[in-house]
């Protein structure tokens, strides 16, 4: 129940925010559920361009977290981030590097 909770805050509310409102394991199995569906849906949308501007959200989303850790936070938070941060440039990387730079055009692709 937590986890469907988390998902439906995540739509709603601003990414940092979210990030620190929920447990560390619900905060990376919904970031990694909303990663998959945005990567589907921009290759559905828009092919390579629509994973290109993902990777740009991304990279917006990458600065909040650093400005984030940057500052005081409680202990839990900062854990939660330092787990976060490892899957989180992963999965930028697989969209800036492989799915971008890759030429991927539709989710059958690869």
């Amino acid at each position: 129940q937590v986890v469907l909770q988390s998902a439906e805050d995540f739509v709603g509310r601003k990414f940092t925010d979210w990030l620190k409102s929920w447990p560390g394991q619900v905060v990376i199995a919904i970031f990694s559920l909303y990663w998959t569906v945005e990567v589907s849906t921009g290759l559905k949308n828009e092919g390579n361009a629509g994973v290109r501007k993902y990777g740009q959200k991304l990279e917006t989303q990458l600065a909040e977290i650093i400005d984030l850790v940057r500052n005081d936070i409680p202990k839990l938070v900062r854990c939660t981030l330092e787990a976060l941060i490892v899957i989180f440039v992963h999965n930028k990387d697989t969209v800036s590097n492989e799915l971008t730079k890759g030429g991927v055009e539709r989710e059958d692709d690869f």
